[in-house]
C-alpha cells in the first residue's frame, strides 16, 4: 500500500473515531437495531443491549475525551513539523481505536456485574420467601401414636346408650418455620388419606382426613355444611393431629373422619370405613398454602389396639 493510501486510511479511521466521540449514541443504536430480530425474552438480546449501552456511555465518557484532548494538544505543539504531525495523526487513530476496543471489555464487565447483582438480589429475595414459608413436619417424639378416647352415646331423650374408651391411631404435625414471619402461618391445610391392605398392597379406602382438634360435626345442624371442618390453620409452633383409625370394643377396626358422625345409631361405626385385615399401609398427604407434605405409615391390628411398625415423611 502506498504512503498516500495509508495516510488516507488513517485519516478515515481518525474521522470515524472522532465521529463516534461526537455521536456516542449512534453505534449502540446501530447495534441494537441489528439485534432487534432476536426474541424479546432472549438472554443474548438483553446482554447485547446492556453491553452496547454501557459501551456508548464509556465512549462518551472521560477516558476517550482525555485521550482526544491530549492528542490535540500534542498535535498543536508539533503543528509546524509535517513529519511529526503525520505520525501524531497515525498514532491518534490507533490509540483512539485501541482504547475504544478495550472499552468494549469494560462494558462487558459492567453488563456482567449488573446481571450478577440482579441475580443476587433475586436469590436473596427467594431466600427470604423460603424463610417466610410455613414448614409442616412430624412432631417428634411419637409423631404417630395411639391414645384412648372416651365416647359417650345418648339417645334423643338424653338416655345413655353406651360409654366406651377406645384406642385411636393419630398422626401429629407441627408448623416449625425457619423464621417467625406472618406469612409462616400454614393456612387452609387439608388432609387426604389412602389406606392399603398388606401384604398384597390392595387399595381399600380414600378419605378426607379429620383434624382431631376441630369441632365435631354433630355440633352443627344436619342441614349445615361441614366442609369448613376439613381445612385448618397452623399457627407458628402450633401442633395438630389427623385421625387415622380406631378400634371398637368388639375388635373391629374402622377408618375415621367426619363422615363417621353420621352413623350415631351404629356408634359411629361407618360400614364403608371398616378395615378388614391385619396389617395396613396408610398414606397421608397434607395440602394447603405453601404446603405439600407426605407421610407414610404401617401399622398392624393387634390385641384390640395398634402396633405402629414404621413411618417416614417427605416434603
Amino acid at each position: 500500500m502506498s504512503q498516500a493510501a495509508l495516510g488516507s486510511l488513517i485519516l478515515f479511521l481518525e474521522a470515524v473515531f472522532f465521529f463516534i466521540l461526537q455521536e456516542p449514541a449512534f453505534v449502540p443504536r446501530l447495534l441494537l437495531r441489528m439485534a432487534s430480530n432476536l426474541p424479546t425474552s432472549s438472554v443474548l438480546r438483553r446482554y447485547l443491549t446492556m453491553t452496547t449501552t454501557l459501551w456508548g456511555k464509556h465512549i462518551a465518557g472521560p477516558i476517550l475525551a482525555t485521550i482526544a484532548i491530549v492528542l490535540t494538544v500534542v498535535a498543536a505543539i508539533y503543528a509546524g513539523n509535517p513529519d511529526v504531525s503525520v505520525r501524531i495523526v497515525r498514532y491518534s487513530a490507533w490509540i483512539t481505536g485501541i482504547s475504544a476496543a478495550c472499552l468494549i471489555f469494560v462494558a462487558q464487565y459492567g453488563a456482567w456485574k449488573c446481571e450478577r447483582e440482579v441475580a443476587e438480589r433475586a436469590e436473596s429475595k427467594l431466600e427470604e420467601i423460603e424463610k417466610g414459608k410455613p414448614k409442616i413436619k412430624l412432631k417428634e417424639p411419637e409423631a404417630v401414636y395411639s391414645e384412648p378416647v372416651y365416647q359417650h352415646f345418648r339417645d334423643a331423650q338424653g338416655t345413655t346408650l353406651r360409654e366406651q374408651e377406645v384406642p385411636f391411631l393419630k398422626v401429629r404435625f407441627i408448623n416449625d418455620p425457619e423464621e417467625s414471619y406472618p406469612s409462616a402461618n400454614a393456612k387452609g391445610v387439608r388432609a387426604y388419606i389412602e389406606y392399603y391392605r398388606l401384604p398384597d398392597e390392595i387399595h381399600v379406602l380414600s378419605l378426607d382426613g379429620r383434624w382431631a382438634e376441630s369441632d365435631q360435626p354433630s355440633a352443627y345442624s344436619q342441614f349445615s355444611s361441614k366442609a369448613h371442618l376439613l381445612a385448618t390453620t397452623f399457627g407458628i409452633g402450633e401442633a395438630k393431629s389427623v385421625d387415622i383409625a380406631y378400634c371398637d370394643p368388639s375388635g373391629k377396626y374402622c377408618a375415621w373422619n367426619n363422615d363417621n358422625y353420621d352413623y350415631v345409631n351404629q356408634f359411629w361405626m361407618h360400614p364403608n370405613h371398616i378395615l378388614e385385615g391385619e396389617r395396613f399401609r396408610v398414606e397421608v398427604r397434607l395440602r394447603g398454602d405453601w404446603i405439600d407434605k407426605h407421610v407414610s405409615l404401617i401399622f398392624s391390628a393387634k390385641d384390640k389396639g395398634f402396633l405402629i411398625e414404621s413411618y417416614d415423611e417427605e416434603g
